[in-house]
């Protein structure tokens, strides 16, 4: 059982590098199986400039999902 925490734990350590909230964890814990599709939300605010993947496309770790122009600087001529 001690066994079982730690590797949930560690799990949900890892969502939250991922930037998944508590809410999202909660909700995957309540489902009590494996889920296929996870909503990932940026941490920045911006628009989005670029998308360099599809749904259902698998991704590499490090591959750049989208480029997103962040409105903290904005210069008007």
């Amino acid at each position: 059982a001690a066994a079982n925490k730690v590797q949930e734990n560690l799990a949900r350590d890892r969502l939250k590098l991922w930037g998944i909230d508590d809410a999202q964890v909660a909700e995957i814990v309540k489902a009590g199986a494996p889920i296929t599709h996870l909503t990932i939300r940026s941490p920045i605010k911006g628009h989005v400039l670029k998308k360099s993947v599809r749904e259902g496309q698998y991704v590499e770790e490090g591959g750049a999902l989208v480029d997103v122009a962040g409105l903290a600087n904005v210069w008007i001529q």
